[in-house]
């Protein structure tokens, strides 16, 4: 005979029943009850009550009433009047509403008398108020009108006066006179204006008709023929002084008015006070009444309280009652079941209490099942993770041998291909071979894309936080992008706002990233019209955000590719890739950047008509040390030294040592660690450059054994140069003792920095003296000029060159012939950023003052200095004829 279930559903829904029955019972005897205390209270209170929430309602509406009267004063606008004054019409007819009601009460006709006479000369005092505040408005805006022609009456003054004053004739200077006594009486005008009394009116008013009369006697020198428009003006500025809305009249009245305003202000508050004491005295009165029928009923209140008290008190008992019966068949189960599953969570193992023929038994024996079933699937996750551990191992050992293979032979090639663009060649040859170096570089970036996105997926990418100039680099990657958008015929075009910092704190290599990506596929999306780089601040996100926009016109963006742009390996549809090239890999790399930045990145575009790509990111206001302080620091350039190279490709041997001769410096090739640990144990060099993959003993074996000779042999510094360039390379060559770390193909400019920091002063390198310390800066640096060549190739370099060269002349003599500061501080700012990027120190440093002169307010010593820059502009055009000499026009 199957045993009957009795189910705790079952258990629990007779338990409810039984409260609900308590609770029941004790909701009619409270209804009950207060239905008793409700028309006892009735009784008690009655109208009295209503009588009183009204009286108290009726001091709070008197109470706004008065509060919106100085509104009413202040408004600039008609709109905004009538605004105030439906507002106080609706506290009015709310004010009399109440009246009524207490008029219904019969509460005493002498009372209500005195509240509605009290209420007719409070509203009679706001219409008067609300007629005054019209008329004030319409006199402001009158006169607010008189002022704006007073102020454009000046000008046309100083213009035609002007006109007439530069004629050698005789008119001149009583036009001259007349103009002056013209602008006095403007400016009497523009005084009346913000008057204050009648007296004070009276007396600007006699003297502008005393000036008036000076400029009548002035202009009747002039004659009609060339004083007819002085005339006219002369008719306008009498009528807008003395006619019927003129300018004097017009303020006497608004000073009238203003008056008017505060009388009324003053009765307003009077008036409001005797409404509010006549309020007052109503509410005593029915207060009174309240409180001697509140005696009569505090007994009834006190014994149905009691009666309440003990329904209460039944209620409880029987719910723990209750309680206590289900607490041991159902809850002590429940937390029986809890500790069990607790302890398996924390991996315990505990028996599951499953005995009992209901819901909580089976709810026991369903988790026994899902246990079990967890545990299988942890086994299956473990197994999973660990192969998913291993292929990532793989894709990192991958990425990292191809990153080897390919950049050595990258290295040979563009080494090479520098070292032969550096000497004299035909055009035909330089074009190939400037061919070859650009594929290079552009097959370079594509990897270095493949691999800045590895880091980044797997998030081992750290950000500087370093002072930068953020004009300098915004301008240098525009000057980057410009010889490639010359060649498409558009043009690029960077505005900043006043508001950007000049110089900020983050990650400058990767702001300059994400900007070359952005105005690169700008530039490569548009066949005509141009692209704008801006720069603002974005409010919405921060004090220290900036908003970058690089906007083009160029084929646009459908809204179904939007979503696919920012990711991998995706661009807008499949015919990009085969028009204009690239991996898809820039935009997911930029948003990756910004992403692990806190910033973020998008794009509003239209088909057809351009695309605007945007991103916002952090960058607090920072100081950047001044370019004389840094180049005491990075001027060093080292004389020559006796070098040990470390390399097994001979290709990389052969472009190592040749860009490291033609700088005077002695080069020893070994092809190994091994080798290259026997030759520094021998002494006699400066410093080594040591690769990292090479056989019988790789870089990072060698490097710590060198460390390990005795004496300076093993404090010699060692640059990795290596094709290694994937996240944690760089860390596992400083963990071996290296001083410095280079990636393979190495830019030569780079390696020469590297050995300058590294190699001692005092050892074997001569530092070039700073000249701004003892003197004149140099006129030219050409360091400048060949690090330009370097990174856009010699034919875009003379291109660069021979547009500032063209234009230098004519900035000058522009510079020397502005007299505003202002402006002449924004030029001479722009031209010491350009001039310090072509590498021309003294006109650099001649425009800086300028600028320093400007900001201090020290506008003639600034027009001074403006005068040399002519003489420095030809110097400077000259040193940069020599040294680029297929740049000269």
């Amino acid at each position: 005979m199957a045993k009957l279930r009795v189910g705790v559903a079952f258990r629990l829904a007779a338990a409810l029943v039984a409260i609900t029955a308590f609770t029941v019972t004790a909701s009619l005897v409270s209804l009950y009850t207060f239905g008793r205390l409700r028309e006892d209270f009735d009784a008690v209170g009655g109208d009295a009550l209503r009588n009183l929430v009204i009286a108290s309602q009726l001091a709070r509406e008197s109470e706004a009433i008065v509060a919106n009267a100085p509104t009413l004063v202040s408004v600039d606008n008609q709109f905004a009047r009538q605004t105030v004054a439906a507002r106080i019409a609706d506290q009015v007819r709310s004010l009399d509403e109440r009246i009524q009601r207490l008029e219904s009460s019969r509460l005493g006709e002498e009372r209500m008398a005195l509240l509605r006479e009290h209420r007719a000369n409070l509203v009679d005092n706001l219409t008067s108020l609300d007629h005054i505040a019209e008329e004030r408005i319409v006199a402001d805006e009158g006169m607010l009108t008189s002022y704006g022609r007073a102020r454009g009456f000046a000008a046309e003054v100083r213009h035609l006066a002007r006109e007439l004053a530069a004629g050698e004739n005789d008119v001149a200077r009583p036009a001259l006179e007349w103009s002056i006594a013209a602008q006095e009486a403007v400016l009497l005008l523009s005084s009346a204006v913000n008057a204050k009394n009648p007296a004070a009116i009276a007396k600007l008013k006699e003297e502008c008709a005393r000036v008036l009369a000076e400029a009548a006697q002035s202009l009747n020198q002039v004659g009609k023929t060339d004083g007819g428009r002085l005339g006219l003006l002369d008719a306008e500025i009498r009528t807008l002084a003395f006619g019927r809305s003129g300018i004097f009249q017009a303020r006497g009245r608004q000073i009238e008015l203003m008056q008017a305003q505060a009388g009324a202000l003053n009765r307003n508050r009077l008036l409001s006070s005797q409404f509010v004491s006549a309020v007052s005295t109503l509410f005593n009165g029915i207060q009174k009444d309240i409180a001697d029928k509140g005696v009569s009923l505090h007994d009834v209140l006190s014994m149905r309280s009691n009666l309440l008290v003990a329904i209460v008190v039944l209620c409880i008992i029987g719910a723990f009652g209750f309680f206590f019966a289900v607490n041991g068949d159902i809850i002590r189960r429940l937390l029986a079941l809890k500790e069990a599953m607790a302890a398996h969570v924390e991996g315990r193992e505990t028996a599951i209490p499953t005995g009992g023929n209901d819901e909580i038994g089976d709810m026991a024996r369903s988790l026994g099942f899902f246990v079990e079933a967890i545990r299988r699937r942890e086994e299956a996750l473990t197994a999973a993770k660990e192969a998913a551990e291993a292929g990532a191992r793989a894709k990192t050992e991958f990425l990292a041998v191809m990153s080897h293979e390919i950049r050595t032979p990258m290295n040979g090639i563009l080494g090479m291909t520098r070292l032969v663009l550096d000497t004299p060649l035909a055009p035909e040859q330089r074009e190939h071979l400037e061919t070859v170096h650009q594929s290079g570089e552009s097959l370079l970036a594509i990897l270095d894309d493949i691999l800045d996105f590895s880091k980044l997926e797997a998030g081992k990418i750290d950000f500087e936080r370093a002072p930068f100039d953020l004009r300098r680099t915004i301008d240098s990657v525009a000057g980057l992008m410009t010889p490639r958008a010359r060649e498409k015929g558009i043009r690029i075009e960077v505005r900043m706002a006043p508001r950007v910092p000049p110089h900020v704190m983050g990650d400058v290599g990767r702001l300059r990233q994400v900007l070359l990506n952005l105005l690169g596929n700008a530039v490569k999306f548009t066949e005509r019209g141009g692209v704008l780089l801006t720069v603002e601040p974005s409010p919405a996100d921060g004090p220290d955000w900036l908003r970058f926009a690089v906007a083009d016109t160029g084929i646009g963006v459908t809204a179904e590719a939007k979503d696919r742009l920012f990711r991998s390996f995706s661009q807008a549809d499949s015919s990009i890739s085969r028009r204009f090239g690239g991996t898809g890999l820039g935009l997911v790399i930029c948003k990756k950047i910004l992403d692990q930045q806190g910033g973020r990145i998008g794009i509003d575009s239209v088909p057809g008509r351009g695309s605007t790509f945007w991103f916002v990111l952090r960058l607090p206001e920072g100081r950047v040390v001044p370019v004389a302080e840094r180049r005491a620091d990075q001027t060093a350039a080292p004389p020559p030294l006796r070098i040990l190279l470390a390399e097994d490709n001979p290709v990389n041997q052969r472009v190592a040592v040749a860009i490291l001769e033609r700088r005077g410096h002695a080069v020893t090739v070994v092809e190994d660690g091994y080798a290259a640990v026997q030759a520094a144990a021998g002494g006699g060099f400066d410093a080594v450059l040591m690769d990292v993959q090479m056989p019988r003993m790789d870089g990072l074996e060698a490097a710590g054994a060198i460390r390990a000779l005795p004496g300076a042999e093993g404090e010699v510094p060692i640059i990795a140069l290596t094709a290694n360039a994937l996240s944690g390379d760089a860390e596992r060559c400083f963990a071996a003792g290296m001083d410095d770390y280079l990636a393979k193909p190495v830019n030569p400019e780079a390696l020469f920095a590297a050995l300058a920091r590294h190699v001692a002063a005092g050892d074997s390198i001569v530092a070039v003296a700073a000249p701004a310390d003892r003197g004149e800066p140099p006129v030219f640096d050409r360091r400048a000029i060949d690090s330009l060549v370097l990174d856009l190739g010699l034919a875009d370099a003379v291109e660069v060159v021979r547009l500032f060269s063209t234009t230098l002349e004519a900035r000058c003599a522009d510079m020397r012939a502005e007299t505003n500061p202002d402006g002449l501080g924004r030029q001479a700012h722009d031209l010491k950023s350009t001039a310090g990027n072509f590498g021309l120190m003294a006109l650099s440093a001649l425009a800086g003052e300028i600028e320093a002169a400007c900001r201090e307010g020290r506008g003639d010593e600034a027009v001074a200095l403006a005068a040399r820059l002519p003489a420095a502009g030809r110097a400077a055009a000259e040193a940069l004829n020599q040294r680029l000499p297929e740049a000269a026009v």
